[in-house]
């Protein structure tokens, strides 16, 4: 019925038509701009659902903010970032048996949506383990719940994932996570070395050469 639909596990998400790569070495503001100009170039702003994934990085949201959140692209915190952050912080300070069952209850109830619950236990876990010091180390359980407590809090309004179900969205950027890794296997190695002018020119060569939407010929 209705009211099980925000609980339903069933859903299908969109696949891949075409892929238009953008890519560069420009600071955040400017690339923000390509971006945008090259989603309305593809026609992407006249699109009845219109969703904009990413992760937890502030300046991915602040271009969003800028250039598609007032044409209606809906904001959305990719699913499995906030399942990495979930399940450290389940497991700091546990066995892995109990830090799975906490891990289970978390993420059910982040995927049902009551993002909430999980911030409420976070907060009991971190009075349970205290505020983290100034030098305790990035694997700390205290450090690793008060980072996923943040993240949380930062990033809840772009969590709703039934309702982004129930439209057929995209929850996670896993395409775009393997493609970053095909330009850096021609970009990245011990034995590589670029300019500036030289990386940014092969970053174009490279992006163009794996879109599906005006593949190099």
């Amino acid at each position: 019925g209705s009211e099980e639909e925000p609980y339903s596990t069933e859903y299908e998400p969109p696949g891949v038509i075409d892929r238009e790569i953008v890519a560069s070495r420009c600071d955040s503001q400017k690339f923000g701009e390509h971006l945008a100009s090259t989603a309305w170039s593809h026609g992407l702003f006249a699109a009845p659902r219109k969703a904009f994934i990413g992760d937890g990085q502030n300046w991915i949201w602040t271009e969003w903010e800028r250039h598609f959140k007032p044409y209606g692209f809906v904001g959305i915190l990719d699913f499995i970032h906030a399942l990495t952050h979930v399940y450290a912080a389940a497991v700091a300070g546990r066995t892995v048996t109990e830090g799975w069952t906490v891990y289970v209850r978390w993420i059910t109830a982040i995927w049902q949506g009551d993002v909430s619950s999980v911030i409420a236990e976070l907060h009991v876990r971190q009075h349970e383990l205290g505020m983290p010091a100034e030098d305790d180390g990035e694997t700390n359980p205290s450090k690793l719940v008060a980072k996923t407590l943040t993240y949380l809090q930062n990033q809840q309004s772009r969590m709703n994932y039934p309702e982004y179900r129930r439209q057929g969205l995209p929850l996670t950027s896993a395409h775009m996570e393997s493609t970053i890794k095909q330009l850096y296997r021609r970009l990245k190695g011990t034995e590589k070395f670029w300019t500036e002018d030289g990386a940014e020119a092969l970053l174009q060569l490279v992006a163009d050469e794996r879109c599906t939407s005006h593949p190099i010929t």
